[in-house]
């Protein structure tokens, strides 16, 4: 597979673009941005170690990536669909705080960084 030079340019600059937007991403949705959102919610001590552990607990679910990509022969459609989920999460809790919803620690500690890992392990 002959690849020119024009299109190593143009993956590297697309590479450049994505990991800003994933660095804005991770500095948003993490940390203390996450953390103080939390508390907002109104989560307890318990609540927020379990909001620090979820990534490392889900992080052995990888391999059920490994078993999509072997049944469905491609790579790239699994890891676009997952990550693009994953990352739009977070639109969700967002607009319900422009619109002054404010929605329960445990409802948020389920849906939000338990579904936003597990997919994201599947894009890793």
């Amino acid at each position: 597979m002959n690849i020119t030079a024009e299109k190593i340019k143009f993956g590297l600059r697309l590479s450049v673009i994505e990991g800003c937007f994933a660095q804005v991403h991770i500095n948003l949705t993490g940390g203390m941005f996450l953390t103080g959102f939390a508390l907002y919610l109104g989560a307890n001590a318990f609540q927020i170690g379990l909001l620090a552990a979820i990534p490392a607990l889900l992080t052995s679910f990888g391999f059920l990536a490994g078993i999509l990509v072997n049944q469905l022969k491609q790579r790239r459609t699994p890891t676009v669909l997952a990550s693009g989920t994953a990352r739009g999460l977070f639109f969700i809790p967002a607009i319900l705080l422009l619109l002054n919803h404010k929605m329960e620690i445990g409802n948020f500690l389920i849906l939000f960084p338990q579904l936003f890992n597990l997919l994201f392990n599947f894009s890793n």
